[in-house]
């Protein structure tokens, strides 16, 4: 028999876009899936549409719950779930046909708990996709390495031993950070999927492309706790890695923090932050442009700011 393969949709106000998204999960060639909707006390129509859902195939379950965030409700999700494998869609992405038959032919016939998509981004509608089933196996300490993995949960297929009910941190934005990297880890390996499997869309509206009030900073709580896991795993390379990519992020947020409320603040923590961390890596290989990067920033940190803000990165 096929393994069961849990689907997760966290759902809030989503309903332009809700049906596109469940309409590419059962249009799936392969069958034997349990779709989990979670109404997270979305305001919208998204409960009622859910619902109808439901009642049309016995392979969807709809749970209904007080909003508590996307992190609530993918460990809600996961509660009610009975799946051997668990893939998440976020209820206004959607999913190729071949998406979750190529990923578990692959996990299943190499013995790996990991598999990861590609993603295909941007602001169309009808994105043509194509089966190509061409992938590569890696370590996963190279994954951390080579950044050849994403961060973001979705694109993925995990086998359940790597998925538990309390994984995802409640109460967080860039929640993502806090889940991937120790599922990665764990894994041991990963297939990586070298077809776009996973269609993200991004919407001009969206919270992510607004800018905020306050700059929130969850992202260096979660490489701090990512570096004290690798630390207590004696994996002196992997915390290197990270402490490199959490210099990186402070950059960014440091121009990112231009016109927020609080930005004199921040940005002092965040200077501040960098300057106590970078020289435990000043001297450790990274890739050139890394390196430069790096080191410019320590010692000229407005002149990168600069630049920084007028990419827009």
């Amino acid at each position: 028999m096929q393994p069961l393969v849990s689907v997760i949709v966290p759902i809030y106000n989503v309903e332009k876009y809700l049906k596109r998204c469940v309409e590419s999960i059962l249009k799936q060639e392969y069958r034997n899936i349990e779709i989990i909707l979670v109404d997270d006390g979305s305001p919208d129509n998204c409960g009622n549409i859910c619902d109808e859902y439901e009642k049309s195939d016995g392979r969807i379950k709809v749970i209904h719950k007080q909003n508590g965030g996307l992190s609530d409700a993918r460990n809600t999700g996961i509660k009610f779930s009975n799946g051997d494998y668990y893939t998440f869609v976020d209820s206004d992405d959607y999913i190729a046909p071949y998406m979750i038959k190529d990923m578990v032919a692959l996990a299943e016939s190499q013995n790996i708990k990991l598999v990861q998509c590609e993603f295909a981004r941007g602001m169309m509608e009808n994105y043509v996709f194509s089966s190509k089933n061409n992938f590569v196996i890696i370590d996963a300490k190279r994954a951390f390495e080579t950044r050849e993995t994403k961060i973001c949960v979705c694109g993925k297929l995990f086998h359940k031993n790597l998925i538990d009910e309390t994984d995802f941190k409640v109460g967080k934005i860039n929640e993502d950070e806090f889940f991937t990297y120790k599922k990665i880890y764990e894994s041991k390996k990963i297939i990586l999927l070298r077809e776009k499997g996973y269609y993200y869309y991004q919407q001009s509206e969206s919270i992510m492309h607004k800018k905020q009030k306050k700059l929130r900073l969850d992202i260096i709580e979660a490489y701090d706790e990512r570096i004290k896991y690798f630390e207590n795993k004696s994996e002196e390379r992997l915390v290197e890695i990270s402490i490199k990519e959490k210099c990186i992020r402070e950059i960014l947020l440091y121009a990112r923090a231009k016109g927020c409320e609080d930005e004199t603040s921040k940005r002092l923590l965040l200077l501040d932050l960098y300057r106590r961390e970078y020289p435990l890596i000043r001297h450790k290989k990274f890739s050139v442009k890394e390196s430069l990067l790096l080191e410019v920033y320590y010692l000229f940190p407005k002149v990168v700011n600069i630049f920084v803000e007028s990419r827009n990165i």
